[in-house]
């Protein structure tokens, strides 16, 4: 090694030993504040920033018997958690989503982009949403599938990869995933410690539209731990 190379490398000891004194003896500690950014788990769909998004919603049928307005109710939280994590993704407005939504009762992604002129379109069906087992009725523990698509329209491309701008936009599936979620993962819930059906079910609703937000923003390792007060 070099003067200049151990002058530096003798530097950063020196630097961390300081850093361990100020905040005890353990080293982790120390790595963590040497660190240059805060590690983050990066998102697996698509790079939404800066675009304008239609959120669809649709339960199957039985996947809603208990909550009439969970369509609306995920959407709203899904957009409200977008926006705290990334707020360069802009939404269509969520009741004139709603409206149209009801006025075209047999929609498609397609319709929803060319009515909102939009850049995707965000759609969940519900294929599962339950707090309670009917089986053990005394127990809380929610359960979760939810298929995820993310609809586009955008130019055609050539073998490089370039948009071929003279010729019309196509319509494209580019996403398609599932998020399950189980609520408390660990164990269920029994409706004797006090918990009532709504607490627990906004609880609940709020951590699935946190684990459907990862699929677009990047989150924070430790975001994953369960916190099961209510």
């Amino acid at each position: 090694m070099n003067h200049l190379g151990r002058r530096g490398f003798l530097g950063s000891i020196g630097l961390a030993s300081g850093v361990s004194v100020l905040m005890g003896c353990d080293p982790r500690m120390s790595l963590y504040f040497l660190q240059p950014f805060e590690p983050t788990i990066s998102h697996t769909g698509p790079d939404l920033s800066g675009k304008l998004i239609v959120v669809l919603a649709h339960a199957v049928n039985g996947a809603n018997n208990d909550f009439q307005m969970l369509e609306r109710d995920l959407t709203k939280e899904f957009q409200k958690t977008i926006r705290t994590s990334n707020p360069k993704i802009r939404f269509a407005p969520f009741e004139r989503v709603s409206e149209w939504q009801q006025e075209h009762s047999d929609w498609s992604a397609e319709e929803a982009l060319n009515f909102f002129e939009a850049d995707a379109v965000v759609f969940f069906e519900i294929e599962q949403f339950q707090i309670q087992d009917p089986s053990t009725p005394m127990l809380f523990q929610g359960h979760s599938k939810i298929h995820i698509q993310v609809t586009n329209k955008d130019y055609p491309k050539d073998k490089k990869g370039k948009p071929i701008k003279n010729e019309p936009k196509e319509v494209d599936v580019i996403y398609n995933d599932y998020r399950d979620t189980v609520f408390p993962v660990t164990a269920p819930m029994s409706v004797e410690t006090g918990v009532s059906k709504s607490a627990f079910k906004n609880k609940f609703l709020k951590l699935v539209a946190t684990e459907l937000s990862w699929h677009f923003v990047d989150h924070a390792p430790g975001d994953d731990i369960q916190d099961t007060r209510l």
